[in-house]
């Protein structure tokens, strides 16, 4: 019975991120932006806050490779939620600017999968998978998602016994 709970879990999970990759799928081609992974300043500065994001909109006036950076030393720096509401306010109201942006989603799903959110962690990072298949932190942490205990645990209904036999 562990082995069937577990592959279904492995098919529910997988499921419930094919749903929602479905939901955002977009045809343009993939674009990686070119963008270091060590923290520079730049010349823009954006004060964005986990209580306000009323300045959210400053951190897309940068260059995708700015607001990568941004989103880098967000996560570096422990503050996942602040990557996610800013992610959030980019899918919500600059689609053109982010939507294939590999670094993009892949700093969103990492502050989703750091923070719990395995469902929308899975999602961020099929979304990667589906522009650009060989890209190996999207893949390793999709992975991750798919094997991690507590992710599946969390996706399960409480009648899961009931529904499976």
């Amino acid at each position: 019975m562990k082995n069937n709970n577990k592959i279904i879990i492995g098919i529910i999970a997988l499921g419930l991120v094919v749903v929602l990759v479905v939901l955002f799928y977009h045809s343009k081609p993939a674009q990686r932006t070119e963008s270091s992974s060590s923290a520079t300043s730049t010349s823009t500065t954006v004060s964005i806050t986990q209580e306000s994001t009323s300045t959210t909109p400053d951190l897309y006036a940068l260059s995708s490779a700015d607001r990568d950076s941004f989103l880098f030393m967000g996560n570096q720096n422990k503050d996942y939620q602040f990557v996610v509401n800013a992610t959030d306010y980019g899918i919500k109201n600059h689609k053109d600017l982010i939507w294939n942006d590999i670094d993009f989603w892949n700093h969103r799903g990492f502050a989703l999968y750091s923070l719990g959110n395995c469902a929308d962690a899975g999602a961020a990072f099929y979304h990667v998978l589906l522009r650009a298949p060989n890209d190996d932190v999207a893949s390793g942490f999709l992975a991750n998602i798919l094997n991690d205990k507590n992710c599946g645990t969390t996706t399960l209904p409480s009648n899961i016994d009931e529904l499976t036999s």
